[in-house]
């Protein structure tokens, strides 16, 4: 009781996105699929996908470097329309997350492809790697895009883990 708790959505393979044909509402009730499984307590956030900049998580063979602009646009597209999909499955009080890119793909270069869906979800997710300097750099970026959004680390990971965690530690005190 009393805790937040954010789930992320596990489209079964044959049932993501691509496979789906990016139809935002058959795509939300696969991404929530497991919803009804679990019980529910606490302050709920959502996270319907992973990592949608790749093929694998997309459900396609397409090179995830290859048309990143269009890429980033079409999934800003969808994703502003799950969001809506997934405000009619959920429970009114579950906030929303967006789902996080992978840090190597282009997000921050393309962000205005895709930055205006963010405003249909009630926060972020984050995935951050390499070193801390590095995942510093990334996690403040989204800090400051999104200012008015809470931002939540999802992945990270690095050699250093005692640096990361002082990083870390820094980022929350400040």
């Amino acid at each position: 009781q009393g805790k937040t708790i954010i789930w992320r959505g596990l489209p079964r393979v044959g049932k993501r996105p691509a496979e789906l044909k990016y139809d935002p509402v058959k795509c939300a009730v696969e991404a929530a699929n497991l919803w009804n499984e679990q019980p529910h307590y606490g302050e709920e956030w959502f996270v319907p996908f992973n990592e949608l900049d790749l093929n694998y998580e997309r459900g396609d063979n397409e090179n995830d470097f290859d048309n990143q602009q269009e890429r980033f646009n079409d999934l800003a597209m969808f994703l502003d329309k799950v969001s809506a999909a997934l405000r009619k499955i959920l429970p009114k009080d579950t906030k929303i997350l967006f789902p996080p890119f992978t840090p190597d793909h282009g997000d921050i270069e393309y962000v205005t492809e895709w930055d205006y869906a963010v405003g249909s979800y009630d926060g972020l997710v984050v995935h951050a790697y390499e070193d801390a300097e590095r995942m510093r750099e990334r996690i403040l970026w989204y800090l400051r895009e999104f200012p008015d959004k809470p931002i939540y680390i999802g992945e990270w990971n690095g050699p250093d883990q005692a640096s990361i965690l002082a990083m870390l530690k820094e980022l929350e005190e400040t």
